[in-house]
């Protein structure tokens, strides 16, 4: 089974827009690792616990107001049902 821990591998390449960005983000993952490390020891630290610890570091906060989203989405189905039926087989 693949796991995508936000790594960049041949399967999964993240578009970095600057080498400052790619630094940064070294350094969290490092950070989490480093965490871990003290937590349960270098030997009972696992690549799983370090990205899990690195992953709660990332939240994502919408910008937009709530009402604003709620009515954007509200428009969006709006156009979604009417645009029902317009693709022919």
């Amino acid at each position: 089974m693949y796991v995508n821990y936000g790594f960049v591998t041949e399967r999964n390449r993240m578009a970095r827009r600057t080498r400052q960005e790619a630094l940064e983000t070294r350094s969290r993952i490092l950070d989490a690792a480093e965490r871990v490390f003290h937590e349960k020891g270098v030997a009972n630290g696992s690549l799983e616990e370090i990205a899990a610890t690195w992953q709660l570091e990332k939240c994502f906060e919408p910008a937009m107001d709530r009402a604003l989203a709620a009515e954007r989405r509200a428009r969006w189905h709006q156009a979604v049902e009417r645009s029902r039926g317009w693709a022919t087989s």
